[in-house]
């Protein structure tokens, strides 16, 4: 099938966002990069049309898709269970006003699933570098889903009374009978709700009026590291879980 060709190259300002010289030198220096990471080889940049506008993407040479219409790759991080594999979408939108070119938004979305087309957003990480924005700590992590049949987590799986290693919920014994034993929990809507912050800089400023909970970018190579070295953190952390 074929996708909607966009425009490559732009000048050296930007407006609104992060300015950048030309994505598609970016999108390949993005890609060298996560391929060190993620010990993936041969990732390459693509760039298409989306809802939001233009956007770089980045796939394998032979691109796993998330959706039917084989517009939104994803790499493979790893497999988290026999059946579940974690799949990592990178995302950068940019777009282009009097031929200068800005990155408006960055986002790394992981899905678990048996399949790419069958997984389920559950977290991302996202940095939105346009002022408007910093309403919002930048960057932030969101979690998307928690807590459904398709978890990946074993333990979602094992029962008080099939693991004799997890412990049963048992009253206190000054509790009466209409007493209920709950236990709290937190709707995943609620969740959703929460940008959590990742970059803040509220340690190195001392008064509150000063204080920060959003960051910038220096220059392209910073948005490389962050990317990438972002992706690297995600796919060890979900080898430990």
């Amino acid at each position: 099938m074929s996708r909607s060709r966009v425009k490559t190259s732009c000048e050296p300002t930007g407006p609104g966002g992060f300015a950048i010289t030309d994505p598609k030198d970016l999108g390949a220096s993005l890609a060298s990069a996560l391929g060190k990471h993620l010990n993936l080889k041969h990732l390459r940049a693509s760039h298409i049309q989306t809802s939001r506008g233009q956007s770089l993407r980045i796939a394998n040479a032979v691109p796993l898709y998330r959706d039917e219409n084989q517009q939104y790759p994803v790499l493979l991080l790893s497999p988290i269970h026999v059946s579940i594999g974690a799949y990592l979408e990178v995302a950068l939108d940019y777009q282009f006003v009097r031929g200068a070119c800005g990155v408006t938004h960055i986002s790394l979305k992981v899905h678990t699933g048996p399949s790419p087309r069958s997984s389920s957003l559950r977290f991302r990480a996202e940095w939105d570098p346009r002022a408007e924005a910093r309403l919002h700590a930048q960057p932030h992590w969101n979690i998307d889903q928690v807590g459904d049949a398709s978890a990946y987590s074993l333990s979602n799986q094992i029962s008080a009374s099939s693991a004799p290693w997890v412990p049963e919920v048992k009253a206190a014994p000054w509790a009466t009978s209409q007493d209920a034993v709950t236990t709290p929990t937190l709707k995943s809507q609620d969740l959703r709700k929460i940008h959590f912050a990742m970059g803040s800089s509220w340690h190195l400023n001392p008064t509150a009026e000063d204080r920060r909970h959003s960051t910038t970018f220096a220059d392209e190579a910073a948005l490389v590291r962050w990317v990438s070295g972002c992706a690297g953190y995600i796919q060890a952390q979900l080898m430990q879980a």
